[in-house]
């Protein structure tokens, strides 16, 4: 099952893709990574930190829209991981 994450369309989060559980049982670690996400949401920036996991940062999206974000990670020991999750745009609205 794919992880859901949830935001509102003007919020800008930073969401994470961890590989740590994998890596460390292999010694092994993060080279590079691309991240993609599907029309509609803004991936600001993507990068590896500390070689176990990689940060994205978001903006946008539609109201009532879920968008799949993937990344795929190469590893120094040339193993390709894929990462997948959802993110789910609701707006919360407040009645004073």
């Amino acid at each position: 099952m794919i992880k859901t994450f949830y935001k509102q369309p003007r919020e800008v989060l930073d969401f994470d893709f961890l590989f740590a559980d994998f890596l460390k049982s292999r010694t092994d670690s993060l080279a590079s990574a691309s991240v993609t996400a599907e029309a509609g949401i803004t991936l600001n920036s993507a990068f590896v930190i500390d070689a176990s996991f990689v940060k994205v940062f978001t903006s946008g999206g539609v109201n009532g829209q879920k968008y799949l974000v993937t990344c795929i990670a190469t590893t120094v020991g040339g193993r390709v991981l894929e990462a997948e999750f959802f993110i789910a745009i609701k707006e919360i609205s407040r009645t004073v």
